[in-house]
């Protein structure tokens, strides 16, 4: 008798461990532009880097290239949850570029690189830029992912992509 009174009380921690799919994950926005241009520049390889200036790992596991939100993702999202939601994972995101990171990042010890390496000779080309993080730059998923606009709950910051200006070689 103890133990199913046991069992019944830890029910509810069971019925609500898990939220939703993104339950302990966050997104990092991006949006890249040219100095005096509000205007996204597409094809730049963006990467998180740990305070050592490496790519970015979890558990051992590297996941540090930023996509395009209208992309195909290649690290952390299962084929069939991408083609359920379509294109745009992440509706609130738009078309800036977009890193899923574990909860328990610590934001502050980590970078944002922008590199221009783009093949050919057509338009400009841009400097590296090297970009500290804040938490308040990192967005909880769970319970948003699907929505248009992020609903921001009680104690956290509003929405807003990290805007990144560049500047031409």
């Amino acid at each position: 008798m103890k133990i199913a009174c046991v069992l019944l009380g830890l029910l509810p921690a069971w019925l609500s461990a898990q939220h939703c799919g993104f339950d302990s994950y966050s997104i990092i926005v991006v949006r890249p532009h040219a100095e005096g241009d509000t205007a996204l520049i597409d094809g730049l390889r963006i990467m998180l880097l740990d305070k050592d200036n490496l790519p970015a790992t979890a558990t051992g596991t590297p996941f540090y290239l930023f996509q395009r939100n209208t992309d195909r993702p290649t690290q952390w999202m299962h084929p069939t949850t991408w083609k359920r939601h379509g294109k745009r994972q992440f509706p609130f995101a738009q078309d800036n570029y977009i890193l899923v990171v574990p909860n328990h990042f610590h934001m502050e010890d980590h970078r944002v690189l922008v590199l221009d390496e783009r093949p050919g000779n057509d338009g400009p080309r841009y400097r590296q830029q090297l970009l500290h993080l804040h938490a308040s730059q990192s967005h909880r998923l769970c319970g948003r992912f699907d929505d248009e606009v992020y609903a921001v709950g009680p104690g956290e910051s509003a929405f807003t992509p990290v805007n990144i200006s560049l500047f031409e070689r």
